[in-house]
């Protein structure tokens, strides 16, 4: 299911870490790096359903959502502090000298 259309990051790809506030958006030049990630089977039916709606492919919405959420986090609008779980108190083990 090949896709032709692209979609352009212009203008919302995240400032480099040393542009300054109000500067505008940088885009990326780099090469791009392939990655893996672990969604659950009803968020990927949610991705795949936008990359046809948009006739897009789904490594474009997840890019854009990617990239939605670095400017968001570098704004200031969503803190990962809050979004972190305590950890889990750790089970106890059996000697191994028995």
């Amino acid at each position: 299911m090949a896709r032709t259309r692209k979609i352009s990051f212009d203008g919302i790809t995240p400032q480099a870490p040393t542009a300054a506030p109000g500067a505008p958006a940088t885009v990326d030049k780099g090469s791009y790096r392939s990655v893996g990630i672990g969604i659950k089977e009803l968020e990927l039916a949610e991705v795949e359903a936008l990359a046809e709606q948009y006739d897009l492919s789904r490594n474009a919405i997840m890019r854009l959502a990617v990239v939605h959420f670095l400017v968001q986090v570098r704004a200031g609008k969503v803190n990962i502090a809050d979004e972190l779980e305590p950890p889990k108190p750790a089970k106890h083990r059996l000697r191994q000298d028995l």
